[in-house]
């Protein structure tokens, strides 16, 4: 399973350090492209740290940081940075109900995504007409 999270993950933050150079150098004319792109690089950053430090915290038996927080990381669109941080840190790799919300969590933003798209997609073309 892992694997094949790692390759998603790998092809899509490639994809949004494309869909953000591409805002960045004007081939992409809309803000939605940057916004999202940002929005998954920064979210990606947040959860990776998010998982370093619950695991840090977890060692040192701190205040952890509540699942529900990693989780809306993830819904938001940190789910690559997430994945890659439970991979480095050995965090919450084994825990089946953690693991059962994470796949949950990609496959909810994904499809909104898609949905976006697909309304976006429509009404962008019906103004230009």
């Amino acid at each position: 399973m892992t694997v094949w999270i790692n390759r998603l993950c790998i092809f899509w933050l490639t994809a949004v350090v494309g869909i953000y150079a591409a805002y960045w150098t004007n081939w992409i004319p809309y803000w939605e492209a940057g916004g999202y792109a940002g929005t998954v690089l920064i979210a990606s950053l947040l959860a990776f740290l998010a998982q370093g430090l619950d695991k840090f915290q977890a060692r040192g038996s701190g205040r952890r940081i509540p699942e529900i927080w990693l989780h809306l990381l993830e819904l938001i669109g940190g789910w690559p940075g997430a994945h890659f941080g439970q991979q480095l840190f050995r965090h919450k790799t084994f825990k089946p109900s953690y693991r059962r919300m994470f796949v949950s969590a990609i496959v909810i933003h994904i499809t909104l995504l898609g949905i976006c798209l697909f309304y976006f997609g429509s009404t962008t073309a019906e103004t230009t007409q």
